[in-house]
């Protein structure tokens, strides 16, 4: 009784001691995810603040950038001695007069294009320069003559360029078959190579030859790490074992105790059973109670023993038939098996002989007709 009472006491503190184990781990688990989150949220707020100022300090560049340059076009302007440029307002900027203007000048942009532009610009340039030096424009018949002879030659040299265009093709037609028929055995070459590559590579795989240096080395270091990593687990197998071994030890130890103890109970059991049995043969001139509840026990014994022994008897014989049915089915399923093997062969011997009697007719009959 009062070892049963210590063992329901030392199974609950066990339970006690695991729940709080298990308490302070999810605390512990709690602290280690909030850390984790928190460490999170302030990477996360160090970037977004990094970004925000990387973002002004940007515009601020870009400030200063827009300051420069407007002090430089304004120093450009002082320098050609005109007046800073103002800019327009959206009243001034939507002007009748304005507007007319602006739409001429699209207009010119569409028709022109760049190069009439560029033409226009230079010509402008041309009567200036000759206005300097006082040659004055040319006159209308001076342009023509001028105009027909670029003609004249720009013709010339079209057909130059043509006749060269064409001796240029010629040569690259008849260097082009050369070409063709190089570029053929380069290929076949390229062929033969990468079978003997292929070849090569096979004869080496066979070999184990062909891992490169890099390859070959991850796998020593693979191996190495396998190495060490079956050590590790050795070590950690052999403490486990220590301490599964100790563990025993004590269990086996306090097991031995509680034997120790059991022994010592039985025996003074014993020795009350025979103080009683003492006494109640002090007692037997009296009454003969005492021996007829021991002969009740002796037959109780016995009773429990046949039944026993009738209970394993019956077991044996389920056995032996169960196993009897097996053995039955076993026969059967082989006769059934033979039957059909049986059935099948002589079918086949059936076959034979009526194509052996076909052969025999057909020959008959050749040597009758012969």
């Amino acid at each position: 009784m009062k070892r049963r009472k210590k063992e329901k006491e030392g199974k609950r503190r066990k339970k006690k001691r695991r729940k709080k184990k298990e308490k302070e781990r999810r605390e512990r688990r709690k602290e280690e995810r909030n850390k984790r989150r928190k460490i999170k949220i302030k990477g996360e707020r160090r970037e977004r603040r990094k970004n925000e100022r990387r973002k002004e300090r940007e515009k601020e560049e870009e400030k200063r950038r827009k300051k420069g340059r407007k002090k430089k076009r304004e120093e450009k302007m002082r320098k050609k001695g005109k007046k800073k440029r103002r800019t327009k307002r959206k009243g001034e900027r939507t002007r009748e007069g304005e507007k007319r203007e602006w739409k001429r000048r699209k207009k010119e942009k569409k028709e022109n294009g760049k190069g009439e532009r560029r033409r226009k610009k230079r010509r402008r340039k041309r009567k200036k320069r000759r206005k300097k030096e006082g040659k004055g424009e040319r006159t209308r018949e001076q342009k023509e003559e001028k105009e027909k002879e670029r003609t004249r030659e720009e013709r010339k040299g079209g057909k130059k360029r043509k006749e060269k265009r064409k001796e240029r093709r010629e040569k690259e037609g008849e260097r082009g078959k050369g070409k063709e028929k190089r570029r053929k055995k380069k290929r076949e070459k390229e062929k033969r190579k990468g079978k003997r590559r292929r070849e090569k590579e096979k004869e080496k795989k066979e070999k184990g030859e062909n891992e490169k240096g890099g390859e070959r080395r991850k796998k020593r270091r693979k191996i190495k790490g396998e190495d060490k990593e079956k050590e590790r687990r050795k070590k950690r197998r052999k403490i486990k074992g220590e301490k599964e071994k100790e563990r025993n030890d004590k269990e086996n130890e306090r097991k031995g105790e509680i034997s120790e103890r059991k022994k010592i109970k039985e025996k003074e059991k014993e020795e009350r059973k025979k103080s009683e049995r003492k006494e109640g043969e002090e007692k037997k001139g009296k009454s003969g109670r005492g021996e007829r509840r021991e002969k009740e026990r002796g037959k109780e014994k016995e009773e429990k023993e046949r039944k026993g022994e009738r209970r394993r008897k019956k077991k044996r014989r389920r056995k032996k038939r169960r196993n009897g049915e097996k053995r039955e089915e076993g026969r059967l399923k082989e006769k059934r098996r033979k039957k059909r093997r049986n059935k099948r062969r002589g079918k086949k011997r059936e076959r034979k002989k009526m194509r052996r009697k076909k052969r025999r007719k057909k020959e008959k009959e050749k040597q009758e007709r012969k």
